[in-house]
């Protein structure tokens, strides 16, 4: 029987159901607050920074345990063997995501950094492993981090728009409007274009961590065969032609130029347009997805300016019989200046606002 592991994925609030679907193709998944726990076979942890488009990071489960005293926990983690992901004389950081009421957690922490401490004299290269500590619900949790840089970084977008929505969002939020990359695409605000890149990315099934690096590819017990062996397949998987059309539009010429040339850097084909998102789409195809992050008016555009937008948005979705849409909007009054009536809705946070994604039919 092979090595289990059990990794901890974490995501943004509100993208639990969508990772956890995606985590059903890797393992036994289960939603916690916060992320999908997923326990699967040996390399798990390779095959979830490499597939996972909505985690934001990937942690590696080295124990729980009962909440006990500091000294307890800290002789538990002290007992752990560290060396398959340690080298001798690396530093590690420690990082505390969660905490429980009346813990006394400035006793655990130095405990912790005294247990935890370089098994020989650090060499002073840089920085070790990071340890990811979550205390909660009666339990403690250690965990390794095996990302890296946050997932999020996928190594295409090296330039923003002004309302920039991180790449993991972006596809959460695909995913939460029912897309698989089958069926055309287009993102009629497109800015510097991140769901139409994801949504060209998941059509032509490109693993979203193929062309970047992971801190477990630092560990000494890391199988730099099998994760060669595993990129090669993940690239030979790639469809190379016959995937539906993804299309992004914009009215700034900028933001469009920006978008270009991030499509270009991850590798996919877009079809880039400018065009006033209120008016008539000409050779568009018969049905599809329309997503898009509409303007909040914090960051782009005059708020003042947004109720007028917004109605005639809602009055050009009638002219998309057959389309799905799933659109992002701040909470409040500002959403039902569209006055179309979606089937779902979704709470999320982008970038510290809180907002809603409204799914529907376009004629709905």
């Amino acid at each position: 029987m092979g090595l289990t592991e059990v990794v901890f994925a974490a995501c943004a609030p509100g993208l639990e159901p969508a990772l956890e679907r995606e985590a059903r193709l890797l393992g036994q998944p289960r939603c916690v607050a916060g992320g999908v726990e997923i326990e699967g076979g040996e390399g798990l942890v390779r095959r979830a920074n490499l597939w996972l488009r909505t985690a934001g990071r990937v942690s590696l489960r080295l124990t729980e345990l009962p909440l006990g005293t500091p000294k307890a926990l800290a002789d538990a983690v002290a007992a752990i063997d560290l060396r398959p992901y340690r080298r001798p004389g690396e530093p590690l950081e420690l990082e505390i995501l969660s905490r429980a009421p009346g813990f006394p957690e400035r006793r655990l922490r130095p405990l912790l950094e005294r247990a935890l401490a370089p098994v020989a004299p650090a060499d002073g290269r840089g920085t070790g492993p990071s340890l990811r500590l979550r205390i909660s619900q009666g339990r403690f949790e250690l965990g390794l981090d095996t990302s890296g840089e946050p997932l999020s970084r996928r190594g295409y977008r090296l330039e923003g728009s002004r309302a920039p929505l991180r790449e993991t969002l972006a596809a959460g939020l695909l995913r939460l409007a029912g897309y698989d990359g089958g069926e055309p695409f287009w993102d009629p605000f497109c800015g510097s274009g991140t769901l139409a890149i994801e949504a060209a990315a998941m059509a032509r099934r490109r693993a979203p961590g193929v062309a970047r690096g992971f801190a477990f590819e630092r560990w000494p017990c890391h199988d730099r065969v099998a994760w060669a062996r595993e990129l090669e397949v993940a690239r030979a998987g790639e469809r190379s032609a016959g995937a539906p059309p993804v299309g992004g539009s914009d009215l700034n010429a900028g933001a469009l130029g920006t978008a270009r040339r991030n499509a270009r850097r991850a590798g996919v084909e877009v079809d880039w347009f400018r065009h006033d998102a209120t008016a008539h789409w000409p050779g568009r195809p018969a049905a599809g997805l329309l997503a898009s992050n509409l303007p909040f008016g914090k960051r782009v555009g005059e708020r003042g300016e947004l109720p007028r937008l917004y109605r005639a948005f809602g009055r050009a979705l009638a002219d998309l019989p057959g389309w799905r849409v799933a659109v992002l909007v701040p909470e409040g009054e500002l959403g039902r200046e569209l006055r179309w009536t979606a089937e779902e809705s979704h709470r999320l946070s982008n970038g510290g606002l809180p907002c809603l994604l409204l799914v529907g039919r376009a004629n709905h």
